[in-house]
């Protein structure tokens, strides 16, 4: 039977489990009997739904046993002595072969007051939806849900600090500080590693939480601890969160005949920018132009083929493949703004998604040469799904593949024509050997 018949299989098995049968007498769970149930939904959607949604076939009991790890750890954290097993990492344990409600039930006991139903539901899907290995596939908390909305609409504004954000082994380094944000004000550089934030240690964080924890309410403060490159001591800095508008497209002329533009995602909004762009940027007088995809994390798909068709003439730009098998390639649209234009593509480990699809475009039609670091890897098309309790979870639902070759782009990414470093020392000195390596070639045209 495969994974996907029996995950169904262990769904209709549940209705005829006695709940509760054979669970220790611990304190009552937390929440109400209303609450405790829209958790249980919650949790039993999300397994069916990466059953059924996810590109890859998936062992339900391997979803559980990774849901039954994520309250193992959830409960470490807060000090707890869990009795029950860690699982290892992609390993099945035997109670995990239970329905997934009374699976739900058990550990709703075995936690007893420790944890609300509610945490207890969002550890097990986090850890479930974690065990894919997929970038594409994860939980969100509601108001996650609801800034994804407003980042793909291209209506994302939240409180915040105006600055953007990269790991770099382990620290959190500020790539980018945009004018106007409180940030900018206070004197942060770029450079600046990020140590602690209203006082918590980063190490041990991703990138979402450091930026979800900087983030709050309009008018709030944060108090984040930096340490500056080239010195070893440490400083704080309170800084108001103000109403920040994400920068989707900046141009300017990079040098005499240049033209630069830098696309930071692809919401709804980006074709209208970029073509707004390149008209300000394509004049007589201009004869290349360098299109920097750094830290560029992706967005809509459609946004993704239409700016693509504004860099590369003809042909399949890329396409998508899912778990069927049924492929849908999309091919350039005939909107082809750069004839007679030299281009090149900058990239760099931040450049991902739909930000890969198009460097892959651009350098397997041959219409421009990319330069910095291998991107991601992180490429396939994910769709959100709605739980019970209003939270969310993005599933990986087709790979994509180049135009041309037909490579698999998730896990590889696009290598670089002419690779080019830029360290943390780069830019603490406001330094960008990439784009100084693009305007050079650029120059031996």
């Amino acid at each position: 039977m495969t994974g996907r018949r029996l995950l169904r299989a262990a769904f209709a098995a549940a209705l005829l489990f006695t709940v509760g049968c054979g669970v220790p007498a611990l304190p009552p769970p937390g929440g109400t009997a209303s609450s405790r149930q829209v958790a249980r939904e919650t949790y039993v959607r999300a397994l069916q739904m990466l059953d059924e949604q996810y590109v890859d076939a998936v062992d339900p009991i391997t979803l559980q046993s990774a849901a039954q790890g994520g309250v193992w750890r959830r409960l470490v954290g807060m000090g707890a002595q869990p009795q029950f097993r860690l699982p290892a990492r992609g390993a099945a344990v035997p109670e995990a072969a239970v329905p997934p409600d009374t699976q739900f039930t058990i550990f709703e006991q075995i936690s007893g007051s420790k944890l609300d139903s509610a945490t207890l539901a969002h550890a097990m899907v986090r850890a479930a939806a974690e065990s894919v290995a997929d970038c594409h596939t994860l939980h969100m908390t509601a108001r996650q849900v609801q800034e994804q909305r407003e980042r793909l609409s291209g209506t994302s504004r939240f409180g915040g600090i105006g600055v953007l954000v990269r790991r770099a082994g382990t620290d959190f380094i500020v790539v980018e500080v945009f004018d106007g944000g409180s940030a900018a004000g206070a004197g942060v550089r770029r450079g600046d590693a990020i140590l602690r934030i209203d006082g918590k240690a980063t190490q041990a964080m991703t990138v979402e939480q450091v930026v979800q924890t900087i983030r709050g309410e309009l008018g709030s403060t944060v108090r984040l601890t930096f340490r500056r490159q080239g010195t070893m001591g440490e400083f704080d800095l309170a800084l108001q969160r103000r109403e920040v508008v994400a920068p989707i497209v900046i141009h300017r002329e990079a040098a005499p005949g240049i033209g630069y533009l830098r696309v930071f995602s692809f919401p709804e909004t980006v074709v209208g920018q970029v073509d707004q762009a390149l008209g300000s940027l394509l004049t007589r007088d201009r004869w290349a132009l360098i299109l920097d995809l750094r830290d560029n994390g992706g967005g809509r798909v459609d946004s993704v083929h239409k700016v693509a068709s504004r860099f590369v003439p003809q042909g399949v730009l890329f396409e998508t493949v899912r778990s069927a098998g049924n492929t849908e390639a999309f091919n350039a649209d005939g909107s082809y703004r750069l004839t007679g234009k030299s281009l090149i593509v900058l990239t760099n480990a931040g450049t991902s998604s739909g930000g890969e699809i198009l460097a892959s475009a651009i350098q397997e039609h041959g219409t421009g040469s990319v330069v910095g670091m291998p991107t991601a890897g992180c490429v396939s098309t994910g769709q959100l799904f709605i739980l019970p309790d209003g939270s969310g979870l993005e599933i990986a639902t087709a790979r994509v593949r180049s135009g041309l070759r037909g490579i698999n782009l998730n896990g590889l990414g696009v290598r670089p024509d002419v690779q080019v470093d830029m360290t943390v020392g780069d830019l603490a000195a406001n330094a960008d050997p990439q784009l100084s390596e693009a305007l050079r070639i650029l120059a031996s045209l």
